[in-house]
């Protein structure tokens, strides 16, 4: 008698297919944003994502497991009337995106190149970059001033195509 068995090494694998949240897969569409936009806000756009992650710590391969997502029902878009506004402003909402993970590449990098981090210590890794994300983040959108300043938004897609690695 043969028996199979599966394992299933812990909940965020599960979590990860959650229909509310999106993977990272390097391209957004309209369709992902399914929030009710604040017209009182602002911008056209918001996206709202992070980090799902799992430290291990019992075993140290791998040491941790950690995913960039989007949430769909708190991300919108306002209605643009321009083809070329929409695609510019999607754009710049990818910027975001890709910035979320190319600070998940560093983590990742960061905790996998030292086999004798502590579990806390690894914790102390996420944070520090996380922080250095929304700081990138908030830059961002300062510089381009939310993906209207379309010279400042090339010099940043060139920029997040470099944190990438493309």
């Amino acid at each position: 008698m043969n028996i199979i068995m599966l394992l299933i090494p812990n909940k965020l694998i599960l979590d990860s297919f959650n229909h509310e949240k999106v993977p990272y897969t390097g391209s957004l569409e309209w369709k992902n944003f399914k929030g009710v936009p604040d017209e009182n806000y602002f911008a056209d756009a918001i996206i709202s994502n992070g980090y799902q992650y799992k430290i291990n710590r019992v075993y140290n391969f791998p040491k941790i497991v950690i995913g960039s997502y989007m949430n769909p029902y708190k991300s919108w878009k306002k209605e643009i009337k321009s083809e070329l506004g929409s695609k510019l402003l999607l754009k710049h909402e990818q910027g975001h995106f890709d910035i979320r993970e190319a600070f998940r590449i560093k983590i990742l990098d960061s905790i996998s190149s030292n086999y004798f981090h502590s579990a806390d210590e690894s914790e102390n890794i996420v944070e520090h970059f996380s922080g250095i994300q929304v700081k990138t983040d908030e830059l961002y959108d300062e510089e381009t001033y939310h993906g209207s300043i379309l010279e400042k938004q090339e010099i940043w897609n060139t920029k997040i195509d470099s944190m990438l690695g493309n």
